[in-house]
């Protein structure tokens, strides 16, 4: 069992011991960005909690200015807030906001899946028939992380295909923040 920043015990382990399931063709901002995305959507940084750059740097195990980089991005992506003079702010759940989000993914996914089975390769099925194979694993085993993860490969798979480079925008990327941590 872990901490997060704030000290409260999570039963959720994230950065660099934890940073093995990163692919190693991500950069360092990648690989700090998907480090903290993963703590934020699984709650182990608590919605609303005031986090300083350096906190953030530790948890991930990974310097300063990739981690600055990362958390550009996320405040980009509306999870962390900047606030001036004071450090950063996990962003607060927004319950509405998820809902319409879910619905609007339920939409795109069908979509894009169905144009990434199509285009696929041997190879891409292959690669689809084992995070299949791995999603069942997640689901019997109660493993809500690795679903996250698993989820967030698959995304970027089939977005990949679709667009024919890497693509991953955020509304396609894993579950909704909060779902996987009940």
């Amino acid at each position: 069992m872990s901490e997060d920043i704030m000290g409260k015990k999570t039963g959720l382990a994230f950065g660099a011991g934890k940073a093995g399931y990163l692919p190693l063709r991500k950069s360092l901002a990648e690989r700090a960005y998907d480090i903290l995305e993963e703590a934020i959507i699984t709650l182990g940084l608590a919605p609303g909690s005031i986090i300083s750059e350096q906190e953030l740097s530790e948890l991930t195990g990974i310097g300063r200015t990739p981690t600055r980089e990362a958390i550009q991005r996320l405040s980009r992506d509306r999870l962390i807030q900047v606030l001036p003079k004071r450090g950063l702010m996990v962003s607060p759940l927004d319950l509405v906001g998820q809902l319409n989000l879910l619905e609007l993914r339920r939409e795109v996914e069908g979509l894009v899946c169905r144009s990434a089975a199509r285009r696929a390769t041997l190879d891409q099925r292959v690669r689809f028939s084992s995070i299949a194979v791995d999603f069942r694993s997640c689901i019997v085993s109660n493993d809500q992380i690795n679903f996250a993860r698993l989820d967030k490969e698959f995304g970027e798979l089939c977005l990949g295909m679709v667009f024919k480079t890497p693509c991953s925008p955020r509304w396609f990327e894993g579950p909704s923040r909060g779902t996987i941590a009940s």
